[in-house]
């Protein structure tokens, strides 16, 4: 009999949290550990938790993280913020189980739901006249740290107005409807370095 793997699950909903936890459990082979624990095999983010992308950054250096999501742009983010897999908010335990068991062997899982619009590549490239600047590039990193335009000016020495420029500049140039969305972009079309 295989051994029991210890799960983490993020979140702020506690309802939507023992849900998991009770479709983890009749799957069998996971027990819930709790937040105070070291090394937990795998990790369980809850996207319409409050702050989940930094969370999901902040664990996603140590643990294998899995996300939950409810639409293909949040599983776009999960992924680009160093999530291994995401599945629906509406899947079976089964296919959480499995999921958690995929990320755990190293495969990085797409719900079905969202693999379409998470696969595709980015809908156009850019062209040499839509290219971003230099500068563009750099408050698209900052962008990618999550900074607000007051800190990336004092980061860049810029005024607050120049950065919003930027910042409207490559929401454009990428198609991009907010600051979330250019980030997941601009990770899929690799023009983030960390």
């Amino acid at each position: 009999m295989a051994a029991t793997r210890r799960v983490l699950l993020v979140g702020d909903d506690h309802l939507a949290l023992e849900g998991m936890a009770r479709l983890l459990d009749e799957a069998g082979g996971w027990s819930i550990a709790g937040e105070n624990e070291d090394d937990p095999d795998a990790v369980v983010v809850d996207l319409d938790a409050d702050e989940a992308a930094d969370r999901l950054r902040s664990l996603a250096h140590r643990h294998a993280v899995l996300a939950i999501a409810s639409d293909a742009l949040r599983s776009r983010e999960a992924l680009a913020f160093g999530a291994r897999g995401v599945v629906s908010r509406n899947a079976t335990g089964a296919r959480f189980a499995r999921a958690l068991d995929a990320v755990l062997e190293g495969l990085v899982v797409v719900d079905e739901d969202f693999a379409e619009d998470v696969l595709r590549p980015p809908w156009r490239p850019l062209g040499s006249e839509e290219a971003l600047t230099p500068r563009e590039i750099e408050v698209l990193q900052c962008l990618a740290l999550g900074l607000s335009n007051k800190e990336i000016a004092g980061r860049l020495g810029v005024s607050y107005h120049t950065v919003k420029f930027h910042v409207n500049s490559i929401l454009g140039k990428l198609g991009a409807s907010s600051r979330t969305e250019v980030v997941a972009i601009a990770a899929r079309a690799g023009l983030l370095t960390f």
